[in-house]
């Protein structure tokens, strides 16, 4: 059976961790009437999920969710740096671009880990063992 192994226990926990508050952060931002956020629970849940339990896809969906981020991070900090030459008022905009600007490093930061820390490998079912 192939499994996903997390060769950086820490990383394994950093992104149960980030999982989570952005699951928490977008069911906050469903309360709040965003119904778009309800593709991110699902796509996060469903990550997590995977992540938990090890799965052989692990990594893969990892690789798809952090490329995704990038892309719509990048795309966010370019429209609000056009919006920012554009007007007067900076102070929301700016705000705005930092946490683009801090997704998009979390998000490089997690592909850049899971590139080099997780690997797919075969692993012995722990049944087996037990009916002996």
């Amino acid at each position: 059976m192939k499994k996903a192994v997390f060769k950086n226990d820490m990383f394994y926990t950093f992104l149960i961790i980030i999982l989570g508050l952005l699951i928490i952060w977008n069911i906050n931002a469903l309360i709040s009437g965003r119904l778009v956020a309800m593709i991110s629970i699902l796509i996060q849940s469903t990550l997590l999920i995977l992540v938990i339990l090890k799965h052989e896809k692990t990594k893969i969906g990892i690789n798809i969710w952090t490329i995704w981020l990038i892309i719509g991070a990048s795309l966010s900090i370019f429209g609000k740096t056009l919006k920012l030459i554009s007007e007067e008022e900076i102070g929301p905009i700016l705000e705005g671009v930092i946490e683009n600007i801090i997704l998009l490093l979390i998000a490089y930061v997690i592909y850049s880990y899971n590139k080099s820390s997780v690997k797919i490998e075969f692993v012995e079912s722990n049944d087996t063992e037990e009916l002996n």
